[in-house]
């Protein structure tokens, strides 16, 4: 997917391996992460594919840079994957896959780590938001008809991402709500028996 990703971002103009990170990052990182070195890699693939080209620019007073360019070949290989049926998208939260297992810690230790979770979920909120208002100040909100198609589709992939954050804050106050209950009725403090590894084998 950085692949396609990449590609999108050289579809409107040229850039140097340090401008498409510096775009990443200010947009596509916020629904798909990748790293600088990943990033360059796959720079070095698309232009082995024959999907980008690069130009080495001798510059006077800086380092000297190295802009790439979508090929036609990249633009046709773009709109035949944005023409592809997506299928369900997977889910990776290492936060989900700890709750899945505290069961195993103390109730107030879950307590902790869900309460720390909600804070950086706001803490990206509070960044988002401010992302939407700059944007909105500066290009027009998502539900201004004067928009343009390009820049709205953009603006819908940010709405996303606040509606995401929002919700997950949502869920993480509801698990807090009814662990803190759970405490306060006397149960989900005894810590449950060891599971047989024949008995998980078997389940």
């Amino acid at each position: 997917m950085l692949k396609f990703a990449l590609l999108e971002l050289l579809s409107s103009r040229a850039l140097s391996g340090y401008e498409l990170n510096k775009r990443f990052k200010a947009s596509i990182i916020t629904f798909w992460h990748a790293s600088h070195t990943q990033i360059y890699q796959q720079l070095r693939k698309l232009e082995a594919e024959g999907l980008v080209v690069s130009q080495k620019e001798i510059q006077e007073d800086k380092p000297n840079k190295r802009t790439y360019y979508i090929t036609s070949r990249g633009r046709e290989a773009l709109r035949r994957w944005l023409l592809e049926p997506p299928g369900l998208q997977g889910i990776k939260d290492d936060m989900l896959l700890k709750v899945f297992a505290f069961g195993l810690l103390p109730p107030e230790a879950a307590l902790g780590q869900l309460r720390e979770h909600q804070r950086l979920h706001e803490q990206k909120l509070a960044l988002l938001t401010e992302t939407r208002r700059r944007m909105d100040e500066r290009y027009g909100a998502v539900d201004d008809p004067t928009v343009g198609n390009e820049l709205f589709f953009r603006l819908l992939t940010l709405h996303h991402r606040l509606r995401y954050e929002a919700s997950y804050i949502e869920w993480c106050r509801w698990a807090i709500e009814l662990i803190s209950a759970r405490l306060a009725a006397g149960q989900g403090s005894r810590q449950p028996d060891p599971v047989p590894h024949e008995a998980a084998i078997e389940a």
